[in-house]
């Protein structure tokens, strides 16, 4: 929902602010699960794209 990712990318917003006041990098891994839909990733990218978080990865199978 629209709200959800509003809150998803304040969250990011500040996780990158908390990163950049002390000089480090943020790094997202991406680990969906397979009944994800496909609108909810297309939501985070977007969410990451407007925090400018650009060191994302994705994770296929499960967490090790």
């Amino acid at each position: 929902t629209r709200r959800s990712s509003d809150l998803l990318e304040a969250d990011l917003r500040q996780m990158k602010q908390a990163a950049d006041n002390v000089g480090a990098s943020v790094l997202v891994t991406i680990n969906a699960d397979e009944q994800a839909k496909y609108q909810r990733m297309v939501d985070v990218l977007d969410a990451l794209n407007a925090v400018k978080i650009s060191n994302v990865s994705f994770q296929v199978g499960a967490p090790e």
